[in-house]
């Protein structure tokens, strides 16, 4: 069971000059979190770096994730900062796992029923249509508790067919 959910937006553009270069000056801190073969993967994900940070594996990226924990410990706002410099955005984070499994559920039933599959690289307006079948969702359950939320009626009119 995944515990965590990141949602990150790229700048391959920075990533190409900053996060290159701090990998290049780094190469020994960062080959500890490249095991087997960290000089060879370290050359690999330089090499993706320097094309577009986009086309790093999942593991790839977990790697650089967790160099940059490791880098700064004990605070959470350096590490996305420093993310942020170096072309990583993270802009939303789920570390509650009973949120990342709803989370998970809602995202699979989605992906049936509109018959696409939602990679962990996805584009904006393909997030942006599972969100607003998230908030419909919601919405929905919410009035089978017995709460309202009125925000899914401000979206009905611009979104006829969710």
């Amino acid at each position: 069971m995944t515990e965590e959910l990141y949602f990150i937006k790229t700048n391959p553009n920075i990533a190409k000059i900053n996060l290159y270069n701090k990998l290049c000056c780094e190469e020994e801190n960062f080959q500890k979190f490249l095991q087997p073969d960290a000089k060879i993967n370290l050359e690999i994900i330089k090499d993706k770096v320097k094309d577009s940070v986009e086309e790093l594996t999942r593991e790839e990226l977990f790697n650089i994730f967790l160099w940059f924990s490791k880098a700064y410990p004990s605070n959470h706002e350096e590490i996305r900062t420093q993310l942020f410099i170096n072309g990583i955005d993270l802009f939303y984070e789920i570390q509650s796992p009973q949120h990342t499994e709803t989370f998970l559920k809602i995202l699979s039933e989605y992906e049936k029923l509109s018959q696409e599959n939602l990679n962990y690289i996805v584009n904006a307006q393909n997030f942006n249509q599972f969100l607003i079948y998230g908030i419909f969702l919601t919405e929905i359950i919410s009035r089978e508790e017995g709460k309202e939320n009125i925000l899914s009626d401000y979206l009905k009119p611009d979104y006829p067919t969710l």
